[in-house]
């Protein structure tokens, strides 16, 4: 059973208020929500919330992504921003975030492997 979305766990006003909170005392950092895309089959990640430096790169966050997740080398993992554009791994967080962070000032992002598209 898929977790509850942070966005339904939490009203706007909530995550507004917090990433408020988080953008003013770490100013070098990046408020992420990551999660799993609707349709994939694999395992939820224990955390939600997440902060990283702003220099962090998307490819370092596949990486800790699929060993949070304990997959091996064969197993693919992509992520998505507004479950539908897909990440550079050469891009830094911050550029994902400033491009596409949401109005609650969180970058939401979403994983899933390779078939969830059906191909």
């Amino acid at each position: 059973m898929q977790k509850e979305s942070f966005k339904k766990q939490y009203s706007k006003e909530q995550r507004l208020k917090e990433s408020e909170n988080i953008l003013k005392h770490y100013q070098d950092r990046v408020p992420i929500i990551i999660e799993k895309d609707k349709n994939s089959r694999l395992p939820d990640l224990d955390v939600q919330k997440y902060l990283f430096l702003s220099n962090f790169r998307v490819f370092q966050l596949n990486t800790l992504i699929r060993s949070k997740l304990n997959l091996n080398k064969a197993e693919a993992v992509y992520l998505f921003v507004n479950s539908k554009v897909a990440l550079r791994g050469d891009m830094s967080i911050k550029e994902v975030y400033d491009k596409y962070q949401d109005d609650d000032k969180f970058l939401y992002i979403q994983y899933c492997e390779y078939n969830t598209f059906g191909v």
